[in-house]
Protein backbone atom coordinates (compact mmCIF):
# COMPACT_ATOMS: atom_id res chain seq x y z
CA UNK A 1 0.00 0.00 0.00
CA UNK A 2 0.89 3.25 -1.22
CA UNK A 3 -0.36 6.62 0.57
CA UNK A 4 0.66 10.03 -0.63
CA UNK A 5 -0.51 12.75 2.19
CA UNK A 6 0.42 15.74 0.02
CA UNK A 7 -1.59 18.89 0.99
CA UNK A 8 -3.01 16.62 4.04
CA UNK A 9 -4.74 12.87 4.64
CA UNK A 10 -5.85 11.16 7.55
CA UNK A 11 -6.14 7.59 8.48
CA UNK A 12 -6.25 4.88 10.76
CA UNK A 13 -3.93 1.86 11.97
CA UNK A 14 -6.53 -0.59 13.63
CA UNK A 15 -5.86 -4.35 13.88
CA UNK A 16 -8.32 -6.26 12.69
CA UNK A 17 -8.35 -8.82 15.41
CA UNK A 18 -8.05 -7.76 18.74
CA UNK A 19 -4.64 -7.81 20.73
CA UNK A 20 -2.98 -9.03 17.09
CA UNK A 21 0.71 -8.13 17.08
CA UNK A 22 2.33 -6.96 13.92
CA UNK A 23 5.66 -6.56 13.69
CA UNK A 24 6.75 -4.15 10.41
CA UNK A 25 8.29 -0.96 8.84
CA UNK A 26 6.66 1.92 7.57
CA UNK A 27 8.76 3.53 4.89
CA UNK A 28 7.99 7.65 4.57
CA UNK A 29 8.78 8.93 1.20
CA UNK A 30 9.12 12.41 1.35
CA UNK A 31 7.86 15.02 -1.82
CA UNK A 32 9.69 17.08 -3.90
CA UNK A 33 9.15 20.89 -2.97
CA UNK A 34 6.58 20.94 -6.33
CA UNK A 35 4.82 18.31 -4.93
CA UNK A 36 4.59 18.79 -1.21
CA UNK A 37 1.42 20.30 -1.34
CA UNK A 38 -0.39 17.87 -4.09
CA UNK A 39 -3.74 15.80 -3.66
CA UNK A 40 -3.28 13.32 -1.62
CA UNK A 41 -3.74 9.39 -3.05
CA UNK A 42 -4.19 6.20 -2.39
CA UNK A 43 -2.60 2.80 -4.27
CA UNK A 44 -2.35 -0.81 -3.44
CA UNK A 45 -0.26 -2.86 -5.00
CA UNK A 46 -0.51 -6.47 -5.20
CA UNK A 47 1.72 -7.90 -6.90
CA UNK A 48 5.39 -6.49 -7.43
CA UNK A 49 8.49 -8.19 -8.64
CA UNK A 50 9.77 -10.88 -7.19
CA UNK A 51 12.84 -13.33 -7.69
CA UNK A 52 15.51 -15.67 -5.86
CA UNK A 53 19.54 -14.90 -6.24
CA UNK A 54 22.53 -16.40 -4.30
CA UNK A 55 20.00 -18.15 -2.06
CA UNK A 56 18.18 -14.87 -1.15
CA UNK A 57 14.28 -14.31 -1.88
CA UNK A 58 13.95 -10.52 -3.10
CA UNK A 59 10.41 -8.45 -3.65
CA UNK A 60 11.09 -5.18 -5.69
CA UNK A 61 9.07 -2.68 -3.37
CA UNK A 62 10.01 0.35 -5.36
CA UNK A 63 11.86 1.64 -8.44
CA UNK A 64 14.33 -0.71 -10.30
CA UNK A 65 17.17 -3.28 -9.67
CA UNK A 66 18.59 -6.25 -11.47
CA UNK A 67 16.21 -6.12 -14.51
CA UNK A 68 12.91 -5.60 -12.77
CA UNK A 69 10.94 -2.81 -12.19
CA UNK A 70 7.97 -2.11 -9.34
CA UNK A 71 5.14 -0.56 -10.59
CA UNK A 72 4.66 1.56 -7.80
CA UNK A 73 4.71 5.48 -8.49
CA UNK A 74 6.96 7.90 -6.92
CA UNK A 75 7.98 11.23 -7.72
CA UNK A 76 11.61 11.47 -7.05
CA UNK A 77 14.42 7.86 -8.24
CA UNK A 78 14.10 5.93 -5.67
CA UNK A 79 14.84 1.90 -4.88
CA UNK A 80 13.10 0.02 -1.92
CA UNK A 81 13.92 -4.08 -1.45
CA UNK A 82 12.80 -6.48 0.69
CA UNK A 83 15.62 -9.57 1.12
CA UNK A 84 14.85 -12.62 2.86
CA UNK A 85 17.18 -15.93 3.26
CA UNK A 86 16.23 -19.40 5.21
CA UNK A 87 19.68 -19.94 5.41
CA UNK A 88 22.95 -18.25 5.85
CA UNK A 89 23.47 -16.50 2.40
CA UNK A 90 26.69 -14.22 1.05
CA UNK A 91 24.84 -11.63 -1.92
CA UNK A 92 26.78 -8.52 -3.57
CA UNK A 93 24.46 -6.04 -4.30
CA UNK A 94 24.97 -3.82 -7.22
CA UNK A 95 24.03 -0.02 -6.11
CA UNK A 96 23.33 3.52 -7.94
CA UNK A 97 26.34 5.54 -6.60
CA UNK A 98 23.84 8.68 -6.96
CA UNK A 99 21.68 7.23 -4.24
CA UNK A 100 22.90 7.07 -0.38
CA UNK A 101 21.18 3.93 1.06
CA UNK A 102 20.01 2.43 4.18
CA UNK A 103 19.70 -1.25 5.24
CA UNK A 104 17.06 -2.05 8.07
CA UNK A 105 17.34 -5.71 9.84
CA UNK A 106 13.62 -6.97 10.52
CA UNK A 107 14.57 -9.82 11.29
CA UNK A 108 17.64 -12.17 12.10
CA UNK A 109 21.05 -9.92 11.41
CA UNK A 110 22.97 -8.71 8.61
CA UNK A 111 26.89 -8.04 8.28
CA UNK A 112 28.02 -5.23 5.91
CA UNK A 113 32.01 -5.53 5.56
CA UNK A 114 33.33 -6.18 9.15
CA UNK A 115 30.20 -4.65 10.76
CA UNK A 116 27.60 -6.80 12.10
CA UNK A 117 23.44 -5.24 12.58
CA UNK A 118 20.98 -6.67 14.19
CA UNK A 119 16.82 -6.43 13.88
CA UNK A 120 16.09 -2.87 14.60
CA UNK A 121 19.30 -1.42 13.69
CA UNK A 122 19.63 0.74 10.58
CA UNK A 123 22.57 1.00 8.79
CA UNK A 124 23.47 3.66 6.52
CA UNK A 125 25.35 3.79 3.08
CA UNK A 126 26.62 6.92 1.55
CA UNK A 127 26.65 7.55 -1.77
CA UNK A 128 29.33 6.61 -3.86
CA UNK A 129 28.91 2.98 -2.79
CA UNK A 130 28.59 0.85 -6.39
CA UNK A 131 28.81 -2.78 -4.97
CA UNK A 132 27.73 -3.89 -1.53
CA UNK A 133 28.21 -7.37 -0.36
CA UNK A 134 26.38 -8.98 2.41
CA UNK A 135 26.00 -11.84 4.41
CA UNK A 136 22.43 -13.08 5.83
CA UNK A 137 22.57 -15.10 8.91
CA UNK A 138 19.73 -17.88 8.57
CA UNK A 139 16.24 -16.55 9.06
CA UNK A 140 17.19 -13.02 8.20
CA UNK A 141 15.36 -10.64 6.85
CA UNK A 142 16.02 -6.93 5.59
CA UNK A 143 15.03 -3.87 3.96
CA UNK A 144 17.07 -1.81 1.73
CA UNK A 145 16.60 1.66 0.49
CA UNK A 146 17.84 4.45 -1.32
CA UNK A 147 17.52 7.48 -3.12
CA UNK A 148 18.97 10.24 -4.30
CA UNK A 149 20.05 13.14 -1.32
CA UNK A 150 17.73 16.14 -1.37
CA UNK A 151 19.46 19.52 -1.91
CA UNK A 152 18.01 20.95 1.01
CA UNK A 153 17.10 19.94 4.39
CA UNK A 154 13.58 18.25 4.96
CA UNK A 155 11.71 19.39 8.31
CA UNK A 156 9.90 16.11 9.79
CA UNK A 157 7.78 16.69 13.23
CA UNK A 158 5.43 13.92 14.32
CA UNK A 159 2.93 13.00 11.34
CA UNK A 160 4.31 16.02 9.46
CA UNK A 161 6.88 16.34 7.01
CA UNK A 162 8.10 19.71 5.04
CA UNK A 163 10.55 22.11 4.33
CA UNK A 164 9.87 24.92 7.15
CA UNK A 165 8.99 24.63 10.52
CA UNK A 166 6.44 27.38 9.44
CA UNK A 167 4.62 24.87 7.07
CA UNK A 168 4.85 22.24 9.76
CA UNK A 169 3.41 24.64 12.50
CA UNK A 170 0.77 25.55 9.72
CA UNK A 171 -0.37 21.76 8.90
CA UNK A 172 -0.18 20.98 12.99
CA UNK A 173 -2.63 23.86 13.19
CA UNK A 174 -5.16 23.02 11.21
CA UNK A 175 -4.97 19.30 12.36
CA UNK A 176 -5.41 20.53 16.20
CA UNK A 177 -8.36 22.94 14.76
CA UNK A 178 -10.18 19.62 12.68
CA UNK A 179 -9.58 21.67 9.45
CA UNK A 180 -11.28 20.16 6.24
CA UNK A 181 -7.49 19.48 5.03
CA UNK A 182 -7.35 16.56 6.70
CA UNK A 183 -10.92 15.67 7.14
CA UNK A 184 -12.37 12.66 9.20
CA UNK A 185 -12.23 8.61 8.78
CA UNK A 186 -15.74 7.07 8.80
CA UNK A 187 -15.83 5.17 12.24
CA UNK A 188 -13.23 6.63 13.88
CA UNK A 189 -15.27 7.20 16.65
CA UNK A 190 -14.02 10.93 16.56
CA UNK A 191 -11.03 9.81 18.37
CA UNK A 192 -7.99 11.82 16.16
CA UNK A 193 -4.88 11.76 17.83
CA UNK A 194 -3.55 14.38 19.75
CA UNK A 195 -0.22 16.19 18.42
CA UNK A 196 2.38 16.98 21.03
CA UNK A 197 3.20 20.76 21.17
CA UNK A 198 5.73 21.98 18.56
CA UNK A 199 9.59 22.21 19.67
CA UNK A 200 10.27 25.35 18.57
Amino acid sequence: NLMTAGHGIVHTEDSATAGQRVHAAQLWIALPRPLADCAPAFEHYPSLPQWTHAGCNFTLLVGSHDGHTAPTRVHTPLLGMDIASTQQANVTLALNPRFEHAILPLEGEVTIGQQRFVQDEFAFIASGVEQLPLQLAPGSRILLIGGEPFAEPIVMWWNFVGFSKEAISAAQGEWETGAARFGRVKGDEGRPLVAPALLW
